[in-house]
């Protein structure tokens, strides 16, 4: 190759390397949020098989069946006490950003939240 040849190589090669970089940086992204989306609807499913036995939610319990279900290393879950007994709020922290599922037992449903 001429040096000229070897300079437009090299140009063509960062040109596609600065369209990639942002691309890959946005999946990263997604991939993370989506991960955090798939703790929160297993928290939530754990959570609610403790609310079934029992018809309400007990803090414990709860704890011990998300730790159960959840074999995660970068998780981090903190089961606050229920606010009555079918609502109830679980923190997480995955990837080093903050998250929140609202859980309402009677209807069976659950809101995610990042913080």
């Amino acid at each position: 190759f001429t040096l000229i040849e070897l300079i437009i190589s090299i140009s063509i090669i960062a040109i596609l390397g600065s369209i990639l970089v942002p691309n890959i940086s946005s999946y990263v992204t997604k991939a993370k949020d989506q991960k955090a989306k798939n703790i929160g609807a297993l928290i939530f499913s754990s959570s609610m098989r403790s609310y079934m036995k029992e018809d309400k939610f007990d803090k414990e319990k709860v704890q011990d069946n998300i730790s159960e279900d959840l074999n995660v290393r970068d998780v981090e879950v903190n089961v606050e006490n229920p606010i009555d007994d079918n609502t109830l709020n679980v923190d997480f922290k995955c990837n080093n950003l903050n998250y929140e599922v609202e859980i309402n037992g009677r209807k069976a449903t659950y809101v995610f939240n990042k913080k």
